[in-house]
C-alpha cells in the first residue's frame, strides 16, 4: 500500500479513502457476526 497525496492525486485519494471506509465497515460487521451481535 502506498500513500497518496490528497492535493496532487485528489481523485485517487478519495476513491481509496472511500474503499478503506467500506472495508472497515465490512470488517466491523464480520466481527459483530462472529461475536453474535446485531448491527
Amino acid at each position: 500500500m502506498q500513500r497518496t497525496d490528497p492535493i496532487e492525486q485528489e481523485e485517487e485519494h478519495n476513491q481509496l479513502f472511500a474503499e478503506i471506509m467500506a472495508l472497515e465497515a465490512y470488517k466491523k460487521s464480520l466481527r459483530n457476526a462472529a461475536l453474535g451481535e446485531r448491527e
